[in-house]
């Protein structure tokens, strides 16, 4: 795994040399091919990094604003590339030109050099973010990988890709900036933002889990105790973003 930072001057990236310390707080991660460098409004309607090396118009503009989010979060939320690149010094370098180029608000770029496994994506991400983290990839492979360990992630389709059987409607769409994704990126920050996540986080999970009914039988009991304990408020809201806000955002955790 290769890890990048921004210079004191915020001008250029660096690369790390040494390992790195967590990074703490939750995380948006973006894949670079075909997710950042690629912006596909339809199948059909593509626009692609520029000459000089800025990424897609709208890209950028999605970036900025979730950037924005995350300064403003509550809890912390970083925005982070993680990037699969086995040998090809070029795409490595264009990935970090073209950072740099579009002045993205990342905290960390991530080059992996496989897309699974011990030295995949997940494994790095792991290793590199404290909190939960969300992945939005175009990879079958990974998407898999990532249900199957219950990590959030979304699927950037690509032309003749398959979509993913293992992920809802609203977890699949042609470009991060386009909805449905670009609503999933905003809400996923807003949700680890708020004070009760631990408790929402653990909800939604039963939910995915259990199914509703079975939750709403297993809470009654939880919420009996925490009204004596003073904490019913509390988990009144995590059973409401349950059974509401969960729907929207949540793939598998």
């Amino acid at each position: 795994m290769k890890a990048y930072l921004w210079s004191e001057d915020q001008s250029s990236l660096i690369k790390v040399k040494q390992d790195i310390p967590k990074l703490t707080g939750s995380a948006i991660v973006l894949d670079w091919h075909q997710v950042l460098d690629t912006d596909r409004q339809t199948s059909r309607n593509v626009q692609w990094v520029g000459p000089d090396g800025q990424i897609p118009w709208r890209h950028r503009a999605t970036l900025l604003e979730l950037g924005h989010l995350c300064r403003e979060s509550v809890r912390v939320v970083h925005l982070v590339i993680c990037s699969h690149i086995e040998t090809s010094s070029r795409n490595l370098e264009n990935v970090i030109h073209s950072t740099e180029q579009s002045g993205l608000p990342v905290q960390l770029v991530l080059i992996t050099t496989q897309r699974t496994g011990p030295q995949g994506k997940l494994a790095a991400l792991r290793a590199a973010i404290s909190g939960s983290f969300c992945l939005f990839d175009d990879n079958t492979e990974i998407i898999e990988e990532f249900t199957g360990a219950s990590r959030p992630i979304a699927q950037v389709l690509r032309p003749r890709a398959r979509r993913s059987t293992l992920l809802p409607n609203n977890c699949i769409g042609w470009s991060i900036s386009s909805e449905p994704l670009y609503s999933i990126a905003k809400q996923f920050v807003k949700y680890f933002s708020r004070s009760s996540a631990c408790f929402c986080l653990a909800a939604v999970r039963l939910r995915q889990r259990l199914g509703r009914s079975t939750v709403l039988r297993s809470f009654r009991g939880i919420l009996l105790f925490a009204n004596l304990q003073g904490l019913g408020i509390l988990l009144s809201t995590a059973v409401i973003h349950m059974l509401c806000f969960s729907q929207t955002i949540t793939t598998n955790w």
